[in-house]
């Protein structure tokens, strides 16, 4: 990377004297930009791991809702059981960032992987509740528009928090699916998700993944 590369002149330099304010400069975007990474997290791992969940998630859902292939129970399985891996994934990933970066950062990182926990327990708790009074496949249209929409708030939230604009925006790309979906009924709300989420958020992954490895 060019600004490594330049760093590491100026670390050579720093034998025969003290940094100057741009050499410091330097040194700190140097160890920023470790720090985003870190926080960020691989985007091959962060969001390919979401895109496969959704992608089969709510293939599965709309597989229920579209032709009736599957059982309600054993599409919501599925769906959320996948949800619940990528979860893991990314709250070990988020505590694992708290025991290599030290301060504010590293309280920022476990409270936002707590807050990914606790969003989605909300979603459940209401889902439940809900599930009493709403034929199935509006059950289903619950379950699902509810648990996009905390993931939606959370990814937009981190883009900010973190400083990380391609999060930010998957999170407004996953919000604005959630409405449409939502709004045209829950088996065009499951296929949407999943082609439009899933797979918006596999490409975006890999994208991402490949940018970083050939700046780095």
């Amino acid at each position: 990377m060019e600004v490594q590369t330049k760093v590491e002149r100026l670390v050579v330099k720093d034998e025969d004297g003290p940094l100057g304010p741009a050499e410091t400069l330097l040194l700190i975007e140097q160890q920023r930009a470790k720090t985003i990474w870190w926080l960020g997290g691989d985007p091959l791992l962060m969001y390919t791991t979401w895109g496969v969940t959704w992608l089969l998630g709510f293939g599965a859902l709309f597989l229920y809702l579209g032709y009736g292939a599957l059982t309600q129970a054993t599409a919501l399985l599925v769906l959320f059981g996948f949800m619940s891996a990528a979860m893991a994934i990314l709250v070990i990933t988020r505590w694992r960032i708290g025991g290599s970066v030290r301060g504010d950062s590293a309280d920022r990182s476990r409270m936002y992987g707590f807050a990914w926990g606790l969003g989605l327990a909300c979603t459940i708790a209401l889902s439940i509740r809900l599930s009493r009074l709403l034929p199935p496949p509006e059950v289903s249209l619950v379950w699902a528009a509810t648990s996009m929409t905390v993931v939606a708030i959370l990814y937009i939230m981190g883009g900010l928090l973190y400083q990380d604009q391609p999060m930010m925006r998957l999170g407004l790309w996953v919000a604005v699916l959630n409405v449409i979906g939502t709004v045209s009924g829950p088996a065009p709300h499951a296929l949407i998700m999943s082609f439009g989420a899933g797979g918006g958020f596999i490409v975006a992954g890999i994208v991402l993944h490949r940018r970083r490895r050939l700046s780095g």
